[in-house]
């Protein structure tokens, strides 16, 4: 594979806080067999999910707030001691285990949050001898997108977090790639989660006709909510057709006998040898455009054209006779109709002989196809922030592991061996 030329990075970002991450840990936490107690409060205290045990209660804290202060692990500490005190009188048994699930990196802890948390460990052990847990970061990133409870979707033209009742990009932890599905729950899982409070939240969350519901089911946790800028200002995508190239340019280097002959600022052109010596060639083009009209698909078309024409002239005789095919990617799911039938139709008899096929691709396809070989991995902008980069940074990324391929945190892509 040729050396990775430049950073890939999407623009904007992803929040995973509040009910959202509540909904999507309460998921993980069913799919890999905890029995999820179906309420928030218990003796009038609230918590974000509880986990029934055989000798004990586990309760997550979960949080994606910008700031993590001592306020906010002061507030979860006393939680817990009156949390443990309430369950032992009501259920007989009380919290083994707290789990302080942080959708933020390092950097959005305050130092004297660090040092608080430090001391809660501490009083939990000592005063009622439970276990403190933090998961946070990329890791708390990892484990969810793993699972296949968390998933990504498109929407006018951004990717955002979806939650396990979403038709999204998600990963299949049973078939190690990302598909376009619904979460991978059983029948059973799926009937278990439907009884959680926690999956009153409606799928599109971010819809503002349910703004009054989330800040409802938020109300007595102290925390400054964001997610209410979501349909506007959050969400990422890609900064330019530029950066679509680069990208597809890392997925290519990473095919044995495959190679790109040349880049430009909105298409590669693609030779692949076969297994059996025969040579076939691509011309890819690529729109960031949100919306594809036929304006854009006959530009884009008329280009591939021109560029075949020149390489066949210019570069290489023998390509003289070679027929090319053409993939038109495109980062948007919104086309007109007029442009999707305007490229479904037969080839233009003067275009026959050099055009054998053209292919379409649109922003959910590509995204997973370059999800899928790791190209694509997801990693904390700052604190809250969560965005999309390419190879060379570290990430969640399906990538190379001793089992085979794997949602990890890792620098590098899925190689082709």
């Amino acid at each position: 594979m040729d050396g990775i030329s430049k950073l890939i990075e999407f623009g904007g970002h992803m929040l995973l806080e509040g009910p959202f991450l509540e909904q999507v840990m309460a998921a993980y936490l069913l799919k890999i067999g905890k029995k999820v107690v179906p309420r928030v409060e218990t003796g009038g205290i609230l918590h974000d999910i509880l986990v029934e045990g055989y000798d004990g209660f586990i309760v997550y804290e979960c949080t994606g707030q910008r700031d993590i202060k001592e306020d906010k692990i002061d507030r979860f500490h006393s939680q817990v001691l009156e949390l443990h005190d309430t369950l032992k009188r009501l259920e007989g048994k009380g919290v083994v285990e707290a789990v302080f699930a942080v959708a933020v990196s390092d950097d959005a802890w305050a130092p004297s949050a660090k040092d608080a948390i430090k001391h809660v460990e501490e009083s939990f052990k000592r005063r009622i001898n439970a276990k403190l847990t933090v998961i946070s970061g990329l890791n708390l990133i990892s484990e969810l997108t793993r699972s296949g409870v968390l998933g990504l979707r498109l929407v006018k033209g951004k990717l955002h977090f979806a939650g396990p009742e979403d038709y999204a990009i998600r990963y299949n932890p049973d078939k190690k790639e990302f598909k376009l599905s619904f979460a991978p729950f059983s029948s059973t899982e799926l009937s278990r989660f439907r009884e959680l409070p926690h999956s009153f939240l409606p799928s599109y969350y971010w819809e503002s006709y349910y703004k009054d519901l989330y800040l409802e089911s938020s109300e007595g946790k102290g925390e400054p909510l964001s997610i209410w800028s979501y349909y506007y200002e959050e969400g990422v995508k890609w900064t330019s057709t530029e950066e679509m190239v680069e990208a597809y340019y890392n997925y290519l280097n990473l095919f044995p006998r495959t190679y790109v002959i040349e880049k430009g600022d909105n298409y590669l052109i693609e030779e692949h040898k076969s297994r059996r010596g025969n040579y076939s060639y691509t011309a890819h083009l690529f729109s960031i455009d949100d919306r594809v009209d036929s304006s854009i698909t006959r530009s884009l078309i008329g280009k591939a054209v021109r560029i075949i024409d020149r390489i066949k002239h210019e570069q290489a005789s023998y390509l003289e006779e070679e027929p090319f095919s053409i993939y038109i990617h495109s980062a948007s799911e919104d086309w007109s109709l007029k442009a999707w039938s305007g490229l479904k139709k037969h080839i233009p008899e003067p275009l026959a002989k050099d055009i054998t096929t053209v292919i379409i691709e649109r922003g959910n396809e590509i995204i997973q196809r370059l999800l899928n070989l790791g190209v694509l991995g997801l990693r904390f902008r700052n604190k809250n922030e969560i965005t999309l980069v390419g190879p060379g940074v570290e990430a969640v990324r399906r990538s190379r592991t001793d089992t085979g391929p794997d949602v990890v945190l890792s620098k590098e892509p899925y190689f082709i061996s």
